[in-house]
C-alpha cells in the first residue's frame, strides 16, 4: 500500500497540467504513470486494499494521467511510446502515424479507466447541483476530440474507424448511464 501511495504521489508531482509537473519532462512523467498503472493493475488482480481514501486517491492519479496525456496532445509535446524490455528487442523505427496511433491508444485506455472510476465513485448530482470533476473531464474529452478530428491529425494517425470512430467514442462518453440512481 505504501508503494502505491508513493508512486501515486510521484505521479501527481509529474502531472503536466500543474506548475509542479512542468519541471518534469513529459516522457519521464509518462514513465512514472505507466509504472503506477502496472502497479494498479496488479493490485486490482490480487484484490488490493479498498476504501474511500484509496479509491479517491487512485481516481485522482488516473485523472492526472489523463490530464498529462491531454497536455501532451494539446501542446504537441514529444510523445514517447511505452517500450518494455521485450519491445526494445524489436524496436521499430516509429514514424509519426505509428507514434500518434500509440498515443491515441494509450489516451483511450486511460480515458476508459478514469471514466469508469469517475462514474462508479462519484454521485450523480441533483438538478440544482454540479459535479465539477465530471464537467472538467467532459470538457477535456471534447477538447481532445476537436484536436484529434482537426486538420493536424490524419485518418492514418487514428487507426481503424478514423475520425468517425473518434467521434463515435465521444458520443459513447456522453451517453453512459450514471452508476447510481437520479435523486428526485
Amino acid at each position: 500500500m505504501w508503494s502505491e501511495r508513493t508512486l501515486g504521489r510521484l505521479c501527481q508531482l509529474s502531472d503536466q497540467t500543474t506548475s509542479t509537473g512542468r519541471s518534469v519532462d513529459s516522457a519521464e512523467a509518462l514513465r512514472t504513470y505507466r509504472c503506477w498503472a502496472k502497479h494498479w493493475e496488479a493490485a486490482v488482480k490480487r484484490g488490493g486494499p479498498e476504501g474511500d481514501n484509496s479509491a479517491q486517491s487512485r481516481r485522482l492519479v488516473w485523472k492526472s494521467y489523463y490530464g498529462t496525456l491531454s497536455t501532451i496532445l494539446r501542446h504537441d509535446l514529444t510523445y514517447e511510446p511505452d517500450s518494455t524490455p521485450t519491445d526494445q528487442e524489436n524496436l521499430p523505427l516509429y514514424n509519426q502515424s505509428s507514434r500518434r496511433l500509440k498515443q491515441l491508444t494509450e489516451m483511450k485506455r486511460v480515458e476508459t479507466i478514469y471514466e469508469s472510476l469517475l462514474i462508479k465513485e462519484t454521485q450523480f448530482p441533483k438538478a440544482s447541483d454540479a459535479n465539477y470533476e465530471i464537467e472538467a473531464w467532459v470538457d477535456s474529452v471534447m477538447d481532445n476530440w476537436r484536436l484529434l478530428c482537426g486538420p493536424t491529425w490524419h485518418e492514418d494517425d487514428l487507426g481503424e474507424g478514423g475520425k468517425e470512430g473518434i467521434a463515435r467514442s465521444v458520443l459513447d462518453v456522453s451517453t453512459e448511464p450514471p452508476a447510481c440512481s437520479i435523486h428526485t
